[in-house]
């Protein structure tokens, strides 16, 4: 999780268009979504992180919602999948795919 986190923080600073919530965000960039993307500041300042990350979680909640046992995976491949399985089951459940009016779209194509 927190790999994706990092991720989703980078996609979002640097306006990344295969994000899917990267063009969330800058598609209502002037509305309550603004996360204070200022071309002239670097976004290496401290000063800039600290509004970012603060901004970030004003808007981003991240709630766990299941927990797996991946012992039963011998390969990392293995787990991968089992893990996607999973989320593209979640996914469907709590309607957050594209076709539900939500940002994912990448589990999608295997539902």
């Amino acid at each position: 999780m927190k790999t994706r986190m990092s991720n989703y923080k980078n996609h979002l600073k640097i306006k990344h268009q295969g994000c899917e919530m990267a063009q969330h965000f800058a598609e209502v960039q002037a509305d309550t979504h603004s996360l204070l993307v200022d071309d002239t500041v670097s976004m290496r300042s401290k000063d800039f992180q600290n509004r970012f990350d603060t901004h970030l979680s004003n808007q981003i909640k991240v709630i766990i919602i299941d927990c797996m046992d991946l012992s039963s995976a011998d390969t990392t491949k293995a787990k991968r999948a089992l893990l996607e399985v999973r989320e593209g089951f979640w996914q469907t459940q709590l309607r957050t795919l594209t076709r539900y009016g939500g940002l994912n779209k990448k589990d999608e194509r295997k539902i």
